[in-house]
């Protein structure tokens, strides 16, 4: 079925689009050339804030769920040649791959430590290393657990019924991402952009839209332009405050002193390049990625990242304090009379109340009937904690995370997008996993595709 509907299409496509063939090649128009457009959602919110309530109600479980939809409403307002893209993961399986991945991994950490006290470390404070051990231990399977998570998001991606996929290669990835880090770290970080470059290739290398494979071209060094200017920038700070210092011949603490009274500009100067070399990076790798025949460009530029970031979080710090002032009036005011009316006339439930604060800082614990006569007041507390965390969560979304992914979408060029015609169907990848790895180890992708 998915099959004959993608022939269907590329006959309408190639009756509309295609003037010409030559060894059976597509022939593109003169200007043959395509914007996406995203079409923002208004249930981004809803679908946020009522996921974040139901997510601490039920101790997080419901979170799964909730990205679910988010990543939903999400793709399905990038629109292609005016159809959606689809994302039809489901909740259950996050939520099964999770838990799949917290057992192992417990599994792992328990066999890592044990061979520990094997090897004769046992006359130590095993506690004191089970932290550090865990630590070591773990850092090589983030990067096997991002691209388990991004196989799994490319997996369950599909544009005109044909899917997205990206093949295997989690192993030779960690492996590959390990030497690279070392790299970086041992150069002090000059080296980040290679990294960077390098696993941006290994990824897009092997991924697919149906038939169709996607190539990373260019070089590390188109991503390197933007980010030694983070280095010239922190020497000059460095150098201006070593120049003062000895101008004013306050010897070494005096260099310490300015860096301290330059370090607000510093922070803002660095936070302005290093977002100009996420979006430089960006742009740069969309600019020299292909999916068969088609190309791909992006022009979004820095300064609207950066406004629209700035913009979204006041307005999100600004929207979320009216939420929390207007559900504290309510819950916490409500608690408060209710907790009055009930223990009225009681002296000695008001006695305990009074010294409940005393208690709760000296660390006793309350008697049980102190904290039934104050379960209205607890009740409002936490009720207006869940609105602020739910609304702040809410606002980032539909303020920050969906702002700035139009942006983006909306800086695409697709140049020759009746190439895109050409994709066959590919074989459905079952990515059970679901990344829960990346989920588990905090690398996942997020609602908003990272």
């Amino acid at each position: 079925m998915a099959e004959a509907a993608t022939l269907g299409l590329n006959k309408k496509f190639e009756d509309e689009h295609v003037t010409d063939q030559d060894d059976g090649d597509w022939l593109a128009p003169a200007a043959s050339k395509q914007r996406p457009r995203f079409v923002e959602s208004g249930a981004i919110f809803w679908i946020a804030f009522l996921g974040a309530i139901f997510s601490v109600l039920t101790v997080g479980l419901y979170r799964f769920w909730m990205i679910t939809k988010l990543r939903r409403a999400y793709a399905g307002s990038i629109r292609i040649d005016g159809d959606p893209i689809e994302y039809t993961g489901t909740g259950f399986e996050k939520m099964l791959g999770f838990l799949i991945a917290v057992s192992m991994l417990a599994i792992y950490l328990g066999i890592a430590n044990v061979l520990l006290i094997f090897a004769g470390i046992a006359s130590l404070d095993a506690g004191a290393l089970f932290a550090p051990v865990s630590l070591v231990a773990v850092v090589p399977f983030i990067f096997w657990a991002q691209y388990r998570g991004q196989r799994y998001v490319m997996a369950r991606m599909r544009w005109r019924g044909i899917r997205f996929g990206l093949g295997g290669g989690a192993w030779g990835y960690m492996l590959r991402s390990l030497l690279w880090a070392f790299a970086a770290v041992v150069t002090l970080g000059l080296l980040y952009p290679y990294l960077h470059f390098r696993q941006a290739k290994y990824m897009t290398d092997r991924s697919s839209f149906g038939s169709l494979q996607m190539r990373q071209e260019g070089s590390w060094l188109g991503l390197f332009a933007y980010w030694v200017w983070l280095y010239i920038a922190a020497g000059m700070v460095f150098l201006a405050a070593w120049g003062l210092a000895e101008e004013m011949k306050l010897g070494e603490q005096g260099i310490s002193m300015m860096l301290a009274i330059f370090m607000p500009f510093a922070f803002l100067l660095l936070f302005i390049l290093f977002m100009n070399y996420q979006i430089g990076a960006f742009r740069y790798l969309w600019d020299n990625r292909r999916i068969g025949r088609a190309e791909v460009e992006n022009d979004v530029t820095v300064s609207a990242i950066i406004w629209t970031y700035v913009k979204g979080s006041f307005l999100v710090s600004v929207l979320t304090m009216v939420v929390g002032a207007i559900a504290g009036i309510v819950f916490i005011g409500g608690g408060s009379v209710l907790m009055a009316t009930m223990v009225e006339g009681d002296e000695s439930t008001l006695q305990l109340l009074r010294q409940l604060p005393d208690m709760l800082e000296s660390e006793q614990l309350p008697p049980i009937e102190a904290l039934a006569a104050a379960a209205p007041l607890i009740l409002g507390l936490a009720l207006t904690y869940f609105f602020f965390f739910a609304a702040s969560f809410a606002f980032g979304q539909s303020l920050i995370t969906q702002p700035i992914l139009r942006l983006k979408v909306e800086a695409m060029l697709i140049r020759r997008p009746e190439a895109l015609m050409q994709a066959q169907q590919r074989d459905h990848d079952q990515a059970r996993e679901a990344g829960g790895f990346a989920d588990a180890l905090g690398v996942d992708l997020g609602a908003g595709f990272g």
